[in-house]
């Protein structure tokens, strides 16, 4: 979509730019749709042109392996990546049907914290470890960040879900970002528009 308007404020920076294009981006953890899938999906975009640099799920919930193989994926291909500079790359991570019984990975919490993600609220996931493996339902959520480089966040939002339908289910963790493409830095620059639980 074109957008002619005025100039916006760069999130981190101090400068300004004009955009040109408006892309809109959905994303949603989910924990009822995806019942074949477990765990969590890392998405690594380059934000020049929202190529995929990885696109990868990782089973946290039944592979005791599996947040150790994410946290080292977030590190190579994000946050210290060789070859797109952090503060270039935007990170999207959903969770599936169920992602929290091996979510044992302190370092994993630790890089997700680099993109955005609330510290206290994953150590308290993995504090309960035991709990969710035997849970019916496990929690919806959704994290999108940019992380920077070392000296500190660019941009991120991200989205837990408390609520419940009458059925017990958790609902839908959202959140919606408009990219907008600023010609003066050459790539894509996330604005979060709304993030919740689905139908808030």
């Amino acid at each position: 979509t074109e957008v002619p308007g005025p100039e916006r404020q760069i999130p981190g920076s101090k400068r300004r730019c004009s955009p040109s294009i408006l892309t809109p981006l959905q994303v949603e953890g989910d924990a009822t749709n995806a019942k074949q899938a477990a765990g969590l999906h890392l998405l690594v975009l380059r934000l020049a042109d929202l190529s995929v640099i990885l696109s990868q799920t990782y089973d946290t919930h039944n592979d005791q392996s599996a947040a150790q193989r994410m946290s080292d994926d977030l590190a190579s291909y994000a946050l210290e990546n060789q070859n797109v500079d952090p503060s270039k790359i935007l990170v999207v991570v959903t969770s599936q049907y169920a992602w929290e019984g091996y979510f044992s990975s302190t370092l994993l919490c630790d890089r997700l914290a680099r993109c955005g993600a609330n510290l206290d609220r994953l150590l308290a996931v993995q504090r309960n470890m035991s709990s969710w493996m035997s849970s019916t339902y496990s929690t919806p959520y959704v994290l999108t960040g940019v992380p920077g480089r070392r000296s500190g966040l660019r941009f991120s939002a991200e989205a837990w879900s408390s609520s419940e339908h009458s059925s017990g289910k958790k609902q839908a963790a959202e959140l919606e970002l408009a990219l907008v493409r600023c010609e003066e830095e050459k790539e894509f620059v996330p604005m979060a528009i709304r993030t919740g639980p689905s139908g808030e």
